[in-house]
């Protein structure tokens, strides 16, 4: 009889836990790739990659928080104000487009 208990638990985590999974798997993927913004500081194309565990995670707490790896324009401007953040918008978020990939 306990079995079953354990059973029947693990089938209502499963199930109250299944919406938060794929929220987090929906912004992981989302975010893991490269993608092409415009810097806003030289208004040309940059290549980036965002911090995909760290926007997935925090996704389940509100909007996703996104840091930047790596940026092809770092080279040249070290001191970046990560602007560019602020044009990025995730379909999880409901916000509006998502920027191109590579």
């Amino acid at each position: 009889m306990d079995i079953a208990i354990y059973l029947i638990a693990g089938l209502i985590a499963a199930v109250a836990l299944y919406p938060a999974f794929w929220l987090v798997v929906e912004v992981y993927r989302e975010c893991r790739g490269p993608l092409v913004v415009t810097c806003p500081e030289t208004g040309e194309r940059a290549v980036i990659r965002l911090d995909a565990g760290r926007a997935a995670i925090s996704r389940l707490f509100g909007q996703p928080s996104l840091r930047l790896k790596r940026c092809t324009q770092w080279l040249e401007h070290r001191d970046c104000s990560r602007r560019c953040l602020a044009a990025i918008h995730l379909p999880a978020a409901k916000l509006g487009t998502t920027p191109s990939r590579c």
